[in-house]
């Protein structure tokens, strides 16, 4: 059946579109006889992805990115469906819609409110900021939070375009992750679902020094002779 997303994103290379359904109900191979036109697909591998290649699709600008396939009926009603689209350099452009259920004999087009990139920050144990992009198709609104106290949101923004900047506090002697949720609560014919895209945090420890006279548990000296 026909699928066309058409997705807000920012500016960029763009190779690849991932549909994703969060439970293996995507036949990705499999035999239909089309003349008889029966509509089960016979020895199907079902997977929760699928990925769509696209050739090195560009614009300089923010724009809106459609991308029309044809996949195989599946059922998500009232779950979310997640669009991940890859760039040239490796990052992420994430989006999300209210999943359907996608029969046969019809044709479905996806339109995300927003998009979210990056997906994946590092950060480093001294702390620090970095920004993460929210591209809007309108003015629909949404929420910024984290789901740890580490991480401080500078500007939140609850509708548009914007840019938006995190701060990441010291860290520690142990590696930690924290999240940056952008959530969207969406409504339809009287079902409503949130849909959340996540940007994962990961903190690096923080810098260590050592000095003469410091210890390991085997008792060895690590830092040498004082001068």
């Amino acid at each position: 059946m026909p699928f066309m997303f058409v997705i807000p994103a920012e500016a960029g290379t763009y190779t690849s579109l991932d549909v994703c359904v969060g439970e293996k109900l995507i036949a990705t191979s499999g035999t239909m006889n089309a003349i008889s036109l029966d509509k089960i697909i016979h020895n199907a591998v079902y997977d929760n992805h699928l990925e769509i290649a696209l050739k090195n699709v560009s614009f300089n600008t923010p724009s809106t990115l459609i991308v029309t396939a044809l996949l195989p009926p599946f059922d998500i009603y009232g779950k979310q469906f997640t669009l991940n689209l890859t760039k040239a350099d490796g990052s992420i452009v994430t989006s999300s819609v209210f999943g359907m259920t996608y029969t046969l004999g019809k044709a479905y087009k996806n339109s995300p409110n927003f998009s979210v990139s990056p997906t994946n920050v590092e950060i480093s144990g001294d702390g620090g900021s970095f920004n993460f992009r929210v591209t809007a198709a309108g003015s629909n609104s949404y929420s910024i939070s984290s789901d740890v106290n580490w991480l401080t949101i500078n500007n939140a923004p609850t509708s548009g375009t914007a840019t938006v900047t995190v701060t990441a506090s010291k860290g520690t002697t142990k590696e930690r992750v924290g999240h940056i949720i952008i959530s969207e609560d969406v409504t339809y014919k009287g079902t409503t679902i949130t849909l959340q895209n996540k940007i994962e945090v990961t903190q690096d420890v923080v810098g260590m020094v050592v000095r003469p006279g410091d210890w390991d548990e085997s008792g060895e000296d690590l830092g040498g002779d004082a001068e």
